[in-house]
Parts: structure tokens; C-alpha cells; sequence
């Protein structure tokens, strides 16, 4: 019985991980990107960690996207968010980044959060 009780346990922690919806990114963003016709998104950033290594289903590197194309969220907070992350970028600040892999621009997982560190 505490064989089948571990192995049952053991299952939906895998399970979990592989479909993770969000996850907490914590780093330092080394490049920002915007674009003119909303290919990812409208604009990007890098940060200096895998996204993937949270148990997010996204690329390997660590660019996100914000959808400044206004796809997931308004305009507006996304522009704040990316403002955010330039800011951090300018001031070699580490941020902490909330990711979802439920909404994605060309693959790219989407940031729902961000928090600079002092």
C-alpha cells in the first residue's frame, strides 16, 4: 500500500512540473527587443536565466515576451512591464519575473509580473 501511495505521489509531482501554468523567474535582463509589426509580441527581453529550468514549457534561453501588441493584456500594462524591465536592464537590477507558458508569442512564454530587487 505505501508502495502504490508513493508512486501515486511521485506521479503527480512529474505531472505537475510538466504542466506548470506559471512559475516564479528570479535574474538580471541582459538585452530588450521591440518590433514594428507585432512579431513577438511587440517587444522582448532577455534575461540571464533559462525560463525553461522553472518547469515552464517555453525555449530553453530566457527572452520573454510582455505582448505590447496588446494580444494577452492592455497596451498599456504591458508597456509598463516592459518599461520595468528596462529600467532594470539601465540599472543592473535583478527582477522577478511571474511567467506563464498558457500565453505565448511565436513560442515565447508571456510575463505577467515583474518586481525589481534593490
Amino acid at each position: 500500500m505505501k508502495k502504490v501511495i508513493l508512486v501515486l505521489v511521485s506521479l503527480i509531482c512529474i505531472t505537475s512540473n510538466a504542466y506548470a501554468a506559471e512559475a516564479k523567474v528570479v535574474g538580471k535582463f541582459i538585452k530588450t527587443l521591440t518590433t514594428k509589426d507585432n512579431l513577438y509580441g511587440g517587444c522582448m527581453a532577455e534575461i540571464d536565466v533559462s525560463v525553461a529550468a522553472s518547469g515552464l514549457n517555453c525555449p530553453a534561453n530566457g527572452w520573454v515576451t510582455f505582448s505590447c501588441s496588446g494580444d494577452f493584456v492592455s497596451k498599456e500594462e504591458a508597456m509598463r512591464m516592459f518599461d520595468s524591465a528596462q529600467m532594470s536592464l539601465a540599472l543592473n537590477k535583478r527582477a522577478v519575473l511571474k511567467v506563464t507558458d498558457l500565453q505565448k508569442h511565436n513560442g515565447f512564454c508571456m510575463v505577467t509580473r515583474i518586481d525589481i530587487l534593490k
